[in-house]
């Protein structure tokens, strides 16, 4: 699989299905009937001790379009200066499970499909990735319980060998609490998540092998009338700080 555009589509999905698939505005904790999300993150920087919005980062702008039932149905991701470099689209069955992904280039050609199958008895889920030519680029493996939360995940590439596994324990209100990770290299991190009153991530901490807090990111947010965040403050290991702008259109 790769790493990419890829990566950010799934491999930092918390949520997944289950008997009957938990909404894309779930998963993402957005309230109301929202159409679509343009996201723009920016550097943010202390000048003569005011902390000023500099210039876009690249890697991080998108554009992301849901339906009236809250599934994704199609997302960009663009330059700093608004120049799309890459799209993909979803494909779901009649009961809202997601069968495929077709992910394009800045030029629209295909550049990897990826391809959903699930056992509802196991709570199973196999996501496997396909280049533009049919082959076989990588898989992920993953189960749920029986809210449709994800307790496990595993990723293999294109010759299955192992790459990395991971754990998810959540809170009462469903939230990723702890996320235990460990490569093929076993070296193992372990990632502790704390709230707000608004279900959204306040802090992350970062643990090594023997349990000592290595990094830290902190978060503050802006709303809309909504209840959305519209804008995020990410402070990271104390030093250097990312602003997100986000632009929610709703039905």
């Amino acid at each position: 699989m790769r790493y990419n555009i890829v990566t950010l589509l799934f491999l930092f999905s918390l949520l997944g299905y289950a008997q009957y698939p938990i909404t894309d505005w779930e998963k993402e904790n957005l309230k109301g009937k929202v159409k679509s999300v343009k996201s723009i993150t920016y550097q943010y920087i202390n000048d003569n001790g005011k902390m000023q919005k500099g210039s876009p980062m690249t890697g991080f702008n998108t554009l992301v379009s849901y339906n009236i039932k809250g599934y994704k149905v199609s997302g960009e991701q663009f330059s700093t200066d608004e120049k799309i470099i890459g799209s993909w689209v979803y494909i779901y069955e009649g009961n809202n499970l997601l069968r495929q992904v077709d992910v394009f280039n800045q030029k629209k050609q295909v550049q990897e499909i990826m391809k959903h199958t699930y056992n509802s008895k196991t709570q199973k889920e196999d996501v496997n990735g396909y280049d533009a030519n049919g082959v076989f680029t990588g898989k992920q493996i993953a189960c749920y319980d029986e809210k449709g939360l994800k307790i496990n995940e595993l990723l293999l590439d294109s010759k299955e060998n192992f790459l990395m596994k991971s754990e998810f324990i959540y809170d009462s209100k469903s939230n990723l609490s702890e996320r235990y990770i460990e490569d093929k290299e076993g070296k193992k991190v372990v990632l502790k998540y704390v709230y707000d009153e608004k279900n959204n991530v306040i802090e992350e901490n970062y643990y090594g092998n023997g349990g000592q807090l290595y990094g830290q990111k902190k978060f503050t947010y802006k709303y809309d009338n909504q209840g959305n965040w519209i804008e995020r403050i990410e402070e990271i290991y104390g030093m250097s700080q990312v602003l997100t702008e986000r632009k929610i259109t709703y039905y």
